[in-house]
């Protein structure tokens, strides 16, 4: 009996011991898989915080580009579609932008342009928009364009009636003449015949004839003033005949010089081995030289009075009587030894800033050939042919102009063309290549343009390919450019205009363009 409890008593150990290892392990268990769930939940939101915060910046990123858009819109003025209080933000967001974005990528730069933007538009906050915009500054100038080709065209009206009234009024004096002729003919054959009748018939027909002398002396006198414009005219035709000689004569020497001067550079060229391009390179264009030879002494006075304390921004005796104004360049040149003619070395080149008086500007330097030794004084000379005192040259354009700092190929016509207009000068032909199935040839007031002989100037210019032209590939089209270019250089020969490169031509003028940032 003994022995059978002492076996039942080992069976339940065993049990419980069983037992204990399955609660134990199944207590690990849980703890394992109860600290992976909570380590799992911490990534989540780490990750959903990270991701807030990645869509935070990106709304206000949004919200900055967007607010340049709104505003940038509102200058040009175009805003953007809205309603009154949505407008109402963005002008809030205006007004606060530095407050609410400060620190937003390219922040300093939009700040400085909007300062920039209101010096012209002021911002009106009743509005919520700007006073101007780019759209009303522009249909203004379209506005006083309109205006003053009205006035041009009324001018010409004027002047075509005119010219008709003067002819009738002739017309008229050549008939009041015949008639007279007539009268006297009648009193005279009247006279006659009364001669044979009686006293009183003869006394009556004296008065009637002094009455009718009255009259043949007025035409007379008509016909002596008649007579005396014709003999002015005469004169003004043998004037113009002896200046047309001498001019012929001036351009006989020009030739001379010009076979001369062709001679020399080609001797120059042998000796020195040195191609023609490279010596052309270091002088003005030919046409250049003989306008620099033959300047006017009425123009040979155009100088530099004074210089600044820096010499940077001299003083000219040109200004406001002579029809100066702003942004008109000058290149500097001494005279030469005999003290009556311009030096053919450039020694820089100015652009007027700014015109206080009658005949006096400030100008600013905008290049020196030699500071050191050769520097820019007072006294020495200004020279453009292309402008003056009540003239206005016209000149050509053939092909697309590159003006910028340095030559990369862009297309700065339309600035080509308003420097031009800046220089009181007249386009009267370009090459419009806006049409994309045929370029156009055009003048300065947008209508059909050509070379004629009152063109001073036939400027040269680059071609399709050289200002990267979108239809440069273009087979037609650039075959109608092409002869659209030669058109123009063969009415220029035909009519005698002065054929010149555009380098040249800036030359001339004293053109200096501005350099690129960071150059």
């Amino acid at each position: 009996m003994a022995k059978k409890r002492g076996g039942s008593g080992g069976g339940s150990g065993i049990g419980l011991i069983i037992t204990l290892v399955f609660f134990i392990l199944t207590t690990v268990i849980l703890g394992v898989t109860t600290y992976m769930g909570y380590s799992e939940i911490e990534k989540a939101q780490a990750a959903t915080k990270e991701e807030k915060k990645n869509t935070d910046l990106a709304n206000k990123d949004r919200d900055w580009y967007r607010a340049q858009a709104r505003w940038y819109r509102e200058y040009m003025g175009v805003p953007m579609q809205g309603k009154d209080d949505e407008r109402g933000q963005w002008a809030k967001e205006r007004a606060d932008f530095e407050k609410k974005y400060a620190g937003a990528p390219g922040f300093e730069d939009t700040k400085t342009f909007l300062k920039s933007l209101e010096k012209d538009m002021p911002w009106n906050p009743a509005e919520m928009s700007p006073q101007k915009t780019y759209l009303t500054r522009l249909d203004a100038k379209d506005k006083e364009y309109a205006k003053a080709v009205a006035v041009v065209k009324q001018l010409e009206d004027d002047k075509t009636r005119f010219e008709a009234e003067a002819r009738k009024s002739q017309a008229d004096l050549e008939t009041e003449k015949a008639e007279n002729k007539k009268k006297i003919e009648d009193i005279d054959k009247k006279a006659r015949e009364d001669l044979l009748g009686d006293r009183k018939r003869r006394e009556d027909a004296e008065k009637n004839a002094n009455d009718h002398n009255t009259a043949k002396n007025d035409a007379l006198l008509a016909r002596s003033t008649t007579e005396n414009k014709v003999g002015d005219l005469e004169k003004q035709l043998a004037n113009a005949k002896r200046e047309l000689g001498a001019k012929e004569a001036a351009n006989r020497n020009l030739t001379r010089e010009k076979a001369e001067l062709k001679n020399d550079l080609e001797v120059l060229r042998e000796k020195t081995n040195t191609d023609r391009a490279t010596l052309e390179s270091d002088a003005l264009d030919a046409k250049a030289l003989e306008a620099l030879r033959y300047w006017p002494k009425e123009k040979l006075s155009w100088q530099i009075i004074r210089l600044d304390q820096k010499g940077t921004e001299p003083y000219i005796n040109l200004g406001s009587a002579d029809g100066l104004k702003p942004q008109t360049t000058f290149s500097v040149h001494a005279l030469d030894r005999t003290g009556n003619k311009l030096s053919d070395k450039v020694k820089g080149t100015v652009e007027v800033v700014q015109v206080q008086g009658p005949h006096l500007a400030r100008v600013r330097v905008t290049s020196v050939a030699d500071r050191n030794k050769d520097p820019i004084l007072a006294g020495d000379r200004l020279f453009n042919p292309t402008w003056g005192p009540g003239q206005k040259k016209h000149v050509a354009i053939s092909g697309l102009a590159d003006i910028g700092g340095e030559i990369d190929g862009t297309d700065s016509s339309r600035d080509f063309r308003r420097l031009l207009e800046r220089q009181n000068v007249a386009v009267d032909a370009y090459i419009d290549t806006k049409n994309e199935k045929q370029p156009e040839l055009k003048n300065d007031r947008g209508e059909a343009g050509g070379v004629s002989e009152k063109t001073d100037y036939l400027i040269i210019a680059d071609g399709l390919d050289s200002a990267r032209h979108p239809r440069a590939r273009d087979k037609a089209y650039t075959e109608a450019f092409s002869k659209l270019r030669s058109e123009m250089e063969s009415k220029a020969k035909a009519n005698g205009v002065q054929i010149i490169p555009l380098r040249r031509y800036l030359e001339m003028i004293g053109y200096k363009p501005a350099e690129k940032e960071g150059r």
